[in-house]
């Protein structure tokens, strides 16, 4: 390893454990997804060829600012069968992300807002069958302390 690679690591070790509080009890991230029509109406019923609309919240409920950070796109959605089995739709579907850490700041008592569209179609562009879908919104990113953001629970909507 050169020397100019290790001073930086050292030096990341140290930013992390004199700004890192590790767990901290004060900074509560949730997160949580609706999902509603094209009209913002909070629906688990949709026609083929209508957008399905995800809106997903990152509150910190805490009383402290913390950090989110995450190597991906901090949030997304993927679409399976009615059963969970088979992936459907993933937006990142074939995509190679960089491992780049970003972060996203995140104040007390105050949220970070996304709007994830899907439209209806499955990873090759084909439009879905009416049926029972499930969505699972995933958060690719993890607090200040290394703990995992949890994923809200998927939601079952149905195409007409």
């Amino acid at each position: 390893m050169n020397l100019c690679r290790y001073l930086f690591l050292l030096l990341v070790c140290v930013l992390v454990s004199c700004n890192d509080g590790g767990n901290d009890p004060d900074a509560v991230i949730i997160a949580s997804s609706i999902v509603a029509d094209k009209f913002g109406q909070e629906t688990d019923r949709f026609v083929v060829g209508d957008d399905v609309v995800i809106t997903v919240s990152i509150r910190n409920t805490g009383s402290i600012s913390s950090i989110i950070k995450f190597t991906a796109p901090l949030v997304s959605i993927q679409i399976y069968s009615e059963d969970g089995a088979t992936l459907i739709f993933d937006p990142n579907f074939g995509i190679g992300f960089p491992q780049v850490v970003q972060e996203q700041f995140i104040g007390s008592q105050s949220e970070i807002t996304h709007v994830l569209t899907w439209r209806g179609i499955d990873n090759s562009g084909t439009q879905v069958s009416p049926a029972r879908y499930q969505v699972k919104v995933r958060i690719n990113g993890v607090e200040k302390g290394g703990d995992a953001i949890q994923d809200p629970e998927s939601t079952s909507i149905l195409l007409l």
